[in-house]
């Protein structure tokens, strides 16, 4: 389990509370870019958002990250064999695929 890093500070009227950020490993982009990690929070109902805010800042839902690389490379292999499923199924539909001559309207 990866400890938190406290990057900065948030100031409410006179009391200064420090942010604790984690590091997760992303698992969203696992077929496209690979299972990466990202630094954020995690809120209570599992999702996670990078901090500090970015152009662009990612946003993960509850089954996109996880906190083990373990974890993340169990839910990247699920994901490949559900990818591997439905081309599979794909390649079946052309395979049935007969090209007629249809007259145009």
């Amino acid at each position: 389990m990866t400890t938190p890093d406290i990057t900065s500070v948030e100031t409410t009227g006179s009391v200064v509370t420090p942010l604790t950020y984690e590091t997760v490993y992303c698992t969203k982009y696992a077929l496209s870019k690979g299972i990466f990690k990202v630094t954020g929070e995690a809120t209570d109902d599992g999702y996670f958002s990078e901090r500090p805010h970015k152009a662009y800042s990612l946003f993960l839902g509850r089954n996109e990250w996880h906190r083990s690389w373990d974890e993340a490379v169990a839910d990247a292999e699920m994901r490949l064999g559900r990818k591997i499923d439905s081309l599979k199924k794909q390649i079946v539909k052309l395979n049935q695929l007969k090209l007629v001559e249809v007259d145009r309207p």
